[in-house]
């Protein structure tokens, strides 16, 4: 970055950051395990982030997606999603959203993209999350919309920012779709005997197993061949990647029960990249978390808006310098320096891997 006339250095980058909003116009509720949720309130932290970013001047922010509830009655689910598009355009720049299951119990991909402006993929004819075995032809299928992923690059900082959609392969597709069907398939063998049992339920599941919930998806095989030409495109490049993911995609920053499914896959395709991609970000986690992997990448978990009581927030301004990114937390968020391996090695202010705590329940 350059250095203002103050002496203090300005950064190359800013933008705003913020997940699971999961605004409805609700009474306030809870989750499963008993959290409390403000339903009502979220939109009102929302508020108060968009005038910290318009005040800081960022460029852009990024939502990690669930930005309405699934309690929300359908016929609201519209105005919900543009009250919150309304208090984020208080800041005058684009926010990019990743896709959440609390955004697809409400409503299609394609209304989804229409009311966010977000891009979407045109319908394929290959799906599968991954696995070579499987067959990777198929007729179109009616009931298939364009997936959510995308990327999209900023120049003055060198650096690519790369939206993953992690309902790909998911119980969100109507139930006569082959994704649909497929991700019964997913977790009827992750969820072995307790296959039979409430399949939003992790209670009879161990460990890792326990990601092989119904509210948890999985990154098909298009999306994993688009998301390594992306990587190799920016690698070419000269360009520091920023993953942005729904689901966590590291075991040490999350609990297994918010994990995607084929994880393990995304992360063998990105750690190919472990000199391009430089920090993954997720939600969905609520209590959020953070750690650096085996291959010097960081992932951060970010905390939940709609679980924010009254006066309590949730967000960050995240500023990209030349050898590290900065995040300014406010509320629920700690504020965090992260150095580029390339240049210096180490994380400010607290140890380079803190597991999450809790299971919430998202």
């Amino acid at each position: 970055g350059g250095v203002a006339s103050d002496g203090v250095e300005s950064p190359l980058l800013s933008f705003g950051l913020i997940s699971d909003i999961q605004y409805a116009d609700i009474p306030d509720g809870a989750s499963y395990s008993g959290t409390p949720r403000f339903y009502r309130h979220a939109v009102e932290s929302v508020s108060r982030a968009a005038e910290s970013w318009k005040q800081a001047d960022v460029a852009f922010a990024v939502h990690l997606g669930d930005i309405v509830d699934g309690f929300c009655p359908r016929n609201q689910s519209i105005t919900a999603v543009t009250t919150v598009a309304d208090a984020l355009s208080i800041f005058k720049g684009m926010t990019y959203h990743a896709v959440g299951n609390h955004c697809l119990y409400n409503l299609e991909r394609d209304t989804l993209a229409k009311l966010l402006g977000t891009p979407q993929q045109p319908r394929e004819r290959k799906t599968g999350p991954g696995d070579p075995q499987q067959p990777r032809e198929r007729k179109k299928d009616r009931y298939d919309q364009g997936c959510l992923y995308y990327h999209f690059d900023q120049e003055e900082a060198s650096m690519r920012f790369i939206v993953l959609d992690c309902y790909d392969i998911s119980l969100t597709w109507p139930q006569a779709s082959g994704r649909h069907q497929q991700a019964k398939r997913i977790l009827s063998e992750g969820r072995g005997e307790a296959r039979l049992g409430n399949v939003n339920s992790p209670a009879e599941l161990e460990g890792l197993s326990r990601r092989f919930v119904g509210f948890n998806g999985a990154v098909g095989t298009v999306q994993l061949e688009w998301l390594d030409t992306r990587l190799a495109e920016a690698k070419e490049r000269g360009l520091r990647v920023i993953l942005i993911s729904h689901n966590p995609l590291h075991p040490s920053a999350s609990p297994s029960v918010c994990l995607l499914w084929n994880y393990e896959q995304v992360l063998a395709t990105i750690h190919k990249y472990s000199d391009t991609v430089v920090l993954c970000l997720a939600g969905h986690a609520h209590s959020g978390g953070f750690c650096e992997d085996e291959r010097g990448i960081y992932h951060r978990v970010m905390e939940a808006t709609v679980e924010c009581a009254p006066g309590v927030d949730a967000y960050a301004t995240v500023q990209v310098f030349d050898n590290r990114l900065h995040f300014q937390g406010t509320g629920k968020v700690e504020s965090k320096t992260l150095y580029f391996k390339d240049k210096t090695a180490g994380v400010a202010e607290e140890p380079a891997s803190v597991s999450a705590t809790g299971v919430p329940r998202t």
